[in-house]
């Protein structure tokens, strides 16, 4: 059974580079074993942002792709460690 996130960041839309910015804040921000969903994050963009966390402080929990098969994310779960 998938936990409810505590933070839900929708980035259908924006700017590559708001987008980071936004979710590296409020990554800061979470507590230990919060989690974060992610919604409409292009592949560089996550790439970037998993670069920006390091690699031992969260846990990719489920990504899910878009049906379209573009390369962007529908959405992807995180959880700070």
């Amino acid at each position: 059974m998938k936990q409810n996130p505590d933070y839900i960041l929708d980035f259908r839309g924006t700017i590559t580079s708001i987008t980071l910015l936004k979710a590296s804040r409020i990554y800061k921000e979470m507590k230990p074993s919060e989690i974060m969903l992610v919604k409409g994050c292009d592949i560089n963009t996550r790439t970037d942002l998993f670069q920006v966390l390091s690699n031992d402080s969260y846990e990719l929990i489920d990504m899910n792709k878009n049906k379209d098969n573009t390369d962007t994310t529908d959405c992807f779960h995180i959880r700070k460690q």
